[in-house]
Order: C-alpha cells, then sequence, then structure tokens
C-alpha cells in the first residue's frame, strides 16, 4: 500500500526494481535534500555523503533540516529525519570529505547523484562513473538557473564540457532561489528513475532558468580527446 500511487504509474515489477535499488547522494545540501527525499520516500536504499554541519543559512533551502539542527553533520541529520520517513529503506551515512582515497564507499551503488557544490568533487565523481561503469547523475544551482546531466556508459562526461572549468559559482557568494533547488533535485530523481528502471532518459544538458521558467537542452557532443572517457 505504501507506493500504491507510484505503481499506479509505473507498475508493480518497476516499483520493485526501485526498492531494490541503492543511490549514493554525494551532498546532502540544496540538491542532495530534495534528492534523497524523494529516493527514500520511494522505496530506494541510500548511501548518503557529506563533510559539512548544517547552518542556518541553509534552512531557506535544505528541506530535511530545521533550527535544531544547526551544527550537526548533515549526513546524520539526513538519515535520522529519512529513517522516520520510511523505515522500510537501507541508508547509509557517512561524514567525510570524498576524495581519491576513498571513494570506493560508493562501490556497490547503482547509481550516483552528484549533488555537491564544487568541481573538484564533481570530476572525482565523473572519473569514478566513467571508470567503474555507473551512471551518474549531474546536478548543480546558483542563483536563478540550474543544471542536469546524465553520465552513462560510452556517452559523452562531464570533462567533455568542463574540462576547462576552474571553478563554479557557489551559493555562500551568489546566492540562489529555494524554488530552483528544488525543481533541479526533482528533475536529477527524474532521471534516475528512467536509468534504474532502464527507460529512455535525457541524452542532453539540461538548463533550466527559473527566472524566464524556460527549459532549454543542450547537446554535448563526446570529446575523442577527452582525458576520461575519450
Amino acid at each position: 500500500m505504501k507506493y500504491l500511487r507510484h505503481e499506479l504509474v509505473i507498475g508493480k515489477e518497476a516499483q520493485k526494481k526501485l526498492e531494490h535499488s541503492r543511490v549514493a547522494v554525494v551532498g546532502v545540501g540544496a540538491l542532495g535534500c530534495v534528492a534523497a527525499s524523494l529516493l527514500a520516500r520511494s522505496g530506494v536504499n541510500l548511501v548518503l555523503i557529506d563533510r559539512d554541519v548544517v547552518s542556518v543559512t541553509d534552512l531557506h533551502r535544505q528541506i530535511l533540516f530545521e533550527e535544531s539542527d544547526v551544527g550537526f553533520s548533515k549526513a546524520e541529520r539526513a538519515k535520522e529525519r529519512l529513517s522516520k520517513i520510511n523505515s522500510g529503506i537501507n541508508i547509509t551515512c557517512y561524514n567525510l570529505d570524498l576524495n581519491s582515497g576513498n571513494v570506493s564507499i560508493l562501490g556497490g551503488s547503482d547509481l550516483v547523484l552528484d549533488c555537491s557544490d564544487n568541481l573538484e568533487t564533481k570530476f572525482l565523481l565523473n572519473e569514478f562513473a566513467v571508470r567503474n561503469k555507473v551512471p551518474l547523475v549531474y546536478g548543480s544551482a546558483v542563483r536563478d538557473k540550474g543544471y542536469v546531466f546524465d553520465v552513462v556508459p560510452k556517452g559523452p562526461c562531464l570533462s567533455c564540457f568542463l574540462a576547462g572549468s576552474k571553478s563554479l559559482m557557489a551559493c555562500s557568494s551568489e546566492g540562489v532561489l529555494n524554488y530552483l533547488t528544488s525543481v533541479i533535485g526533482s528533475l536529477q530523481v527524474s532521471q534516475a528513475f528512467k536509468i534504474l528502471l532502464k527507460k529512455d532518459y535525457e541524452k542532453l544538458l539540461l538548463r533550466f532558468d527559473a527566472d524566464k521558467m524556460e527549459l532549454s537542452k543542450i547537446k554535448v557532443n563526446k570529446n575523442k580527446r577527452c582525458k576520461v572517457c575519450g
């Protein structure tokens, strides 16, 4: 009964596949809170990874946290909250800075959601995904614009179009609209479902402009000279 409304749309077999899936959410901030919440409510088992603690400036957009969580681990508090939302799923959390020395903790995941906020982590996840042939759904959101991109085997990767970038605009300095992060986190989950259920996922880079309420699709060509996937 718990997933009845889902089953009416995707079917019982597809719902069972979701319940047997394991998704790693890297970054339990604005995007990660939305994505992890939707995944948990859908019966998906989770791995939550974040090195930060909750700040009062996070509360306007990071929907799993409240004022009493300020100063505590995001990963641990998110696990506690999500376990109350759905006690039937398995949730593992890591309060650490993901790097090349510990990225192996992502092993065993059927898919990785990149909800991180820095290029170093995004490139690390990209390399892990390509090397281990694990689907990765990239997401970013700053000010009033956000992006979603699927990195899958044989397709272009993040390095194909972001290799020359040195940094990303940060929410801490540029700001971000809270409803934008909800849209981008939801789009990431929509792509995750399609990939996990082996349905036709989006092949293009999605760009959402919250000010204009405009969703654009941008073709990303595979770079034959890419150092990661070429």
